[in-house]
């Protein structure tokens, strides 16, 4: 499956929230029983430590917000980021299933973003 790029671009020292939704193998929704996510920057090293971060109560989608600190570009350019969501989950076919899926987004550069 191709990588999913997310049409809105997050903008620079801000807040960007991204939905994860889980599927089973037949494409049906499920309630995951683990979930963690990772974020990458577009040379593939991890942002703001945000590595295997678990997701409290997974539910058939889970919101995850990022923050400022990690939407920050280096410089002057706008930067690209990739979520990678793991998960488990049960169905009627399999249990303990691992799921994983990726979505990339844009961060554009906000001059004089504070903190930089």
């Amino acid at each position: 499956m191709a990588r999913a790029t997310l049409s809105t671009v997050a903008d620079e020292g801000s807040t960007y929230i991204i939905r994860a939704t889980y599927y089973d193998e037949d494409d049906n929704a499920v309630t995951p029983t683990t979930v963690t996510w990772s974020l990458v920057d577009g040379d593939g090293h991890i942002v703001n430590s945000r590595e295997d971060v678990s997701v409290g109560s997974p539910s058939t989608y889970n919101d995850i917000v990022l923050g400022a600190d990690d939407l920050r570009c280096k410089g002057t350019r706008d930067a690209s980021r990739t979520m990678v969501v793991k998960f488990v989950y049960d169905s009627a076919v399999v249990t303990d299933a691992p799921g994983v899926q990726e979505v990339s987004f844009m961060v554009r550069n906000i001059q004089n973003v504070v903190g930089r």
